[in-house]
């Protein structure tokens, strides 16, 4: 993500490795970002951690799981 002056672009974020959805995300948090408040990005930060530990929590439990 590339961010610049109160301008927030997604244009790092894969490009043409991106799903429809994935671009459809993007462009969304594109167009409300500058509009949140800074409470609300702390939220929205807080969740995508989140989201993020809990994708990482899952993948190491399949890697262990996985025949050796």
């Amino acid at each position: 993500m590339s961010v610049s002056s109160k301008t927030w672009t997604f244009s790092n974020m894969g490009g043409d490795k991106m799903s429809e959805q994935d671009k459809k995300i993007a462009d969304t948090f594109e167009r409300v970002m500058p509009t949140m408040s800074e409470l609300d990005k702390e939220r929205l930060l807080a969740f995508g951690e989140g989201m993020a530990f809990m994708a990482q929590m899952q993948k190491d439990r399949q890697q262990d799981d996985a025949p050796r």
